[in-house]
């Protein structure tokens, strides 16, 4: 589908976070990209406009009339009564799905999928960032990761994250997979913790009956359950047990080594600091070395590697230790908060929380309530709802959550929006105290309103 014939290629929902990222992945492999979304702002148009990609706020049968793309890629947000896509079909226009699209670049090329729960961004991110240094590999991730894909040559390495939701596992065939976390999410899509894990069972016994490989998580128990004993499947993490250990841990959770059969293989201090983010190298440094990537680029890529886009992100600001963060799942909420503790031990830490979704809200509300304990304030806007949840059911409010988290023993207080916790954090939150804006909407406004 996505051969050389065509030329024009039109996203539908372009400033998505993997579809922003696609358009500037195709347009680099030379095809001509446009497409389309809503006038609302997304912190993803920044990549959109580096790269010189047009596109229409709105949608309208004339964007597809104007430009005549011979290839239309949806995301999967959109469903077939939209606009667009009904016109598309009158039109006779091709279309495929995001999913669909990443497939068919993983069918021809050597690929890496970095799929699970948590981690994904940052070490698809990581991987790209060290496999940059044979300049035959292109990645793609779920954010605005500018370093990435500078020197475009013809790749020999596909390096992409793969995303569970709605199973778009189903339509990627990777030679190498890295599972990073296999925890409850999306419950919307999943409607038990069962189906959820499901998709990587299914997905990781293709890949390896197709005779590849898998890399996971030892630390992560339902993704040890799937894979420990099976051939091609190698475990990292910090477990004794695991085939690539993780040891020598420094106090700033900034460098660590990796031990394999007895030798040190790894030896490295990152550009990043955090438990979590110690893990996400491990997994890029040991997939770089098994795609041949020499010791000393890997521990030198690392090094450098200074994050992406909302994975605790330092922002500028003239009155607070400023950080955003992308989290939306109590696991990752935590981990942020226990980084930051870590990192700033003695200072005041709030956290400014977007919940995500009702469905999420509502089924991981205890697990939420558990994960603010290592902030000093937490502070809870409206929840997030989608279009899908809009006319649901789902019982759960943002005051549910403050209560849960005042349960745990925790303070934390009800704002509704992001101009009111910003009107909060400036009138009684002490200069000099660091503020994480967290979520996957739009929270990350508010620092614009706070510096």
């Amino acid at each position: 589908m996505l051969s050389r014939d065509i030329r024009k290629i039109y996203l539908i929902g372009i400033k998505g976070t993997g579809m922003s990222s696609l358009a500037v992945l195709l347009k680099k492999m030379g095809y001509k990209v446009t497409g389309s979304d809503t006038a609302e702002k997304f912190f993803t148009e920044s990549q959109l406009v580096k790269n010189k990609i047009p596109y229409f706020e709105g949608f309208s049968r004339k964007n597809l009339e104007r430009v005549k793309p011979e290839l239309t890629i949806a995301s999967t947000a959109y469903q077939e009564d939209h606009e667009e896509i009904t016109a598309i079909r009158q039109l006779g226009i091709k279309i495929i799905s995001y999913p669909q699209a990443v497939g068919e670049i993983s069918k021809t090329l050597e690929s890496v999928a970095i799929c699970g729960s948590h981690g994904k961004t940052t070490t698809t991110s990581m991987l790209g960032w060290i496999m940059q240094t044979n300049s035959q590999s292109v990645t793609l991730t779920g954010t605005v990761a500018d370093q990435l894909n500078k020197e475009f040559r013809p790749p020999k390495f596909f390096i992409f994250e793969a995303d569970e939701y709605q199973n778009k596992l189903q339509y990627y065939s990777p030679a190498n997979v890295i599972l990073t976390s296999v925890d409850y999410d999306h419950p919307d899509f999943f409607k038990t913790p069962a189906a959820y894990a499901k998709v990587f069972k299914d997905f990781t016994s293709r890949i390896l009956k197709n005779n590849g490989s898998v890399l996971f998580n030892s630390g992560d128990t339902l993704a040890r359950k799937m894979l420990a004993g099976q051939k091609c499947a190698q475990s990292y993490g910090f477990r004794k047990s695991s085939d690539y250990l993780i040891t020598g841990v420094s106090p700033e959770l900034n460098a660590f080594l990796i031990n394999h059969r007895g030798k040190t293989i790894l030896k490295t201090k990152l550009g990043v600091y955090g438990r979590h983010n110690i893990l996400n190298a491990a997994a890029a440094g040991v997939m770089a070395m098994r795609l041949g990537i020499k010791r000393s680029m890997i521990e030198k890529s690392l090094a450098t590697f200074t994050g992406v886009r909302r994975r605790l992100e330092s922002i500028p600001s003239k009155n607070f230790i400023a950080v955003d963060d992308y989290g939306h799942h109590p696991t990752e909420v935590k981990a942020a908060l226990v980084a930051l503790r870590n990192k700033y031990p003695t200072k005041n830490i709030v956290a400014v929380f977007h919940p995500h979704t009702l469905s999420r809200t509502k089924a991981l509300l205890k697990e939420f309530g558990a994960s603010f304990d290592h902030a000093d304030l937490t502070i809870i806007l409206d929840i997030f709802i989608p279009n899908r949840e809009k006319n649901t059911n789902i019982k759960i409010h943002a005051k549910d959550l403050v209560k849960e988290i005042q349960r745990n023993k925790a303070k934390a207080i009800y704002q509704p929006n992001i101009n009111d916790a910003a009107d909060y954090v400036k009138q009684g939150v002490k200069k000099g105290s660091v503020i994480m804006t967290i979520g996957a909407g739009d929270i990350w406004k508010m620092h614009e309103l706070i510096r």
